[in-house]
């Protein structure tokens, strides 16, 4: 990431490029061997293709029906799986629905390519820069979701999507946002952001996705769907955040997971993330407020607070740090050795953390993005104060 000119960039030095490939490449090849020993290959996608499938044969409320649901993916490999529920509201069933007319197989190489595609695409247009395409590539948490069959591809072009455009069409920013609430959770934070940047036209347009979306769904397949999806949530809730959590501890990045594993009581670690959710929505608002256009610091602001803010997601959504750590670096012009170490640090991330977990019960993903999130804020109040001087003496 150094330059000659002393700058902090990505795809412009390539020895060091270089070097984060190998280690991502590296760490691509621990997960391999970590998921090997807890994890099918391609299971995560089963969760979804059953959904489809239930879906085109005319009865997605068994998508709800867990034992239905786990029995339908158990089909497809010939053995016994985890226990997988779809997570998702009926109108993401609009999605998926179509993958189930062609068999498994097929049908996980082509969601993996069209997410990987539109992923990658996405990477290029926010940085005009191929080496930054390859190093976006080489991230640890891609294949994690390649590996797992996920989803965070996806979401993660989503969001680059919606920050592309939001200075450019705020039409299509709406458009990208709406649909990446599909994961409701990933899009609160960028929610905050347009509110707070007076972008209503993008706003309406995540109503209107959304509610097209949702009316659709409730069309198509009647309130059954509707039914069950809303019985299943209790559950949901409970396999992800109450009883069930133990099961998907060390897979959970996330300051609730943090604290339960440090011996914090359940409801008070409840209280304390969902304090720190509205903190963290108050600090995006309060920043993006006053944001002009093309802020690259105010970008990864807001991306460290998502991942800081979220209650519930899984290793393989850290994914979504791609986002705030391109924006930083490309915000950095002068950086110091925090710099370089923060960088370093979420690049492992995804494989690290885990690892923590595993050998020491301890999570310390938050603890990360806290630090990310902290260098950020000190980077920008510099910046907005330089501004404001530069505004005074061109004033004067």
């Amino acid at each position: 990431m150094l330059t000659k000119r002393g700058e902090v960039l990505f795809g412009r030095h390539k020895l060091v490029d270089g070097m984060f490939v190998m280690i991502g490449v590296g760490a691509s090849i621990l997960i391999f061997l970590l998921s090997t020993s807890s994890h099918i290959f391609g299971i995560d996608f089963a969760a979804l293709y059953a959904a489809a499938f239930f879906t085109a044969s005319g009865q997605p409320e068994l998508v709800y029906h867990l034992a239905e649901h786990h029995a339908f993916m158990e089909e497809l490999y010939w053995q016994t799986v985890p226990l997988i529920p779809y997570f998702y509201g009926p109108y993401t069933l609009l999605l998926f629905w179509p993958l189930s007319y062609l068999p498994y197989w097929w049908s996980l190489g082509v969601w993996q390519g069209l997410q990987m595609g539109f992923y990658l695409v996405l990477v290029y247009k926010s940085f005009r820069r191929p080496r930054i395409v390859v190093l976006a590539l080489c991230f640890p948490a891609v294949f994690l979701n390649v590996y797992w069959g996920q989803n965070a591809l996806f979401s993660t072009a989503l969001l680059l999507g919606c920050i592309y455009f939001i200075d450019r069409n705020e039409i299509l920013a709406g458009i990208c946002l709406g649909l990446l609430c599909y994961k409701p959770q990933l899009a609160i934070m960028c929610i905050v952001a347009v509110v707070a940047n007076r972008k209503y036209r993008c706003l309406a347009m995540v109503v209107v996705v959304s509610g097209v979306a949702a009316l659709s769904s409730f069309l198509l397949w009647g309130a059954p769907v509707w039914i069950a999806y809303l019985d299943a949530i209790s559950k949901f809730a409970d396999i992800s955040l109450l009883d069930g959590w133990k099961l998907t501890a060390a897979v959970q990045p996330t300051l609730y997971s943090a604290l339960r594993l440090a011996g914090v009581s359940m409801i008070e670690a409840q209280c304390l993330q969902y304090l720190c959710s509205v903190l963290l929505a108050g600090l995006v608002f309060w920043v993006w407020r006053q944001r002009s256009s093309n802020d690259a610091l105010s970008v990864a602001i807001l991306g460290f607070a998502t991942m800081l803010g979220l209650s519930y997601y899984i290793q393989y959504d850290m994914l979504l740090t791609m986002v705030p750590l391109l924006y930083y670096q490309k915000a950095v012009s002068f950086p110091g050795r925090a710099d370089y170490l923060l960088c370093g640090m979420l690049w492992v991330l995804p494989v690290l953390s885990w690892l923590l977990v595993g050998l020491s019960s301890m999570q310390i993903a938050p603890v990360v993005f806290l630090m990310a999130l902290l260098r950020c804020l000190e980077r920008w109040r510099r910046q907005e104060r330089e501004s404001a001087f530069r505004n005074i003496v061109s004033n004067r």
